[in-house]
């Protein structure tokens, strides 16, 4: 209704936020750039904590859509899950074909994948939505996985 009335091509209002359609203030500009460096420059956990509705989420969208194609980025947006099912979800954000269930083989199909993108300097970053609601046995296995250390052949 409003869209037809102010003569809008888009509705610019919606459930999931659409990082084209926010307002960036030095604040904004700021978290995003100190997010963009801890990732390019591998400085492991960045935290960006604010109020709800603050543009957190939207944050985290624009900088999937605007990293170099070097930077690869799985968006972990329910945090109600076990580790078993994070790490499927993480290794199909990647893009990373995978059939196991259990635990051991999916995680030597994400080293495999990480070993991969380290040989091309590629950088491999898991953006966690919401995760003050992760359980501490989550985040100590995301702990345990931001420690990685390649395993595989040189």
């Amino acid at each position: 209704m409003y869209g037809k009335h102010f003569g809008l091509v888009e509705l610019p209002f919606s459930v999931t936020p659409d990082p084209r359609f926010s307002y960036t203030n030095s604040l904004y500009r700021e978290a995003f750039a100190t997010l963009r460096y801890g990732i390019e420059a591998r400085k492991g956990f960045i935290v960006i904590t604010g109020e709800a509705g603050t543009g957190k989420t939207t944050l985290l969208r624009r900088l999937m859509r605007t990293v170099e194609a070097t930077v690869h980025t799985a968006f972990v947006f329910n945090t109600h899950l076990n580790f078993t099912e994070l790490l499927r979800l993480v290794l199909s954000d990647l893009g990373v074909a995978h059939s196991a269930n259990d635990r051991l083989t999916l995680m030597a199909r994400l080293n495999d994948y990480l070993i991969e993108q380290l040989h091309k300097d590629h950088i491999v970053s898991v953006l966690v939505d919401e995760a003050q609601d992760l359980s501490d046995a989550m985040l100590e296995e995301l702990r345990l996985l931001s420690i990685w250390k390649p395993t595989g052949p040189s």
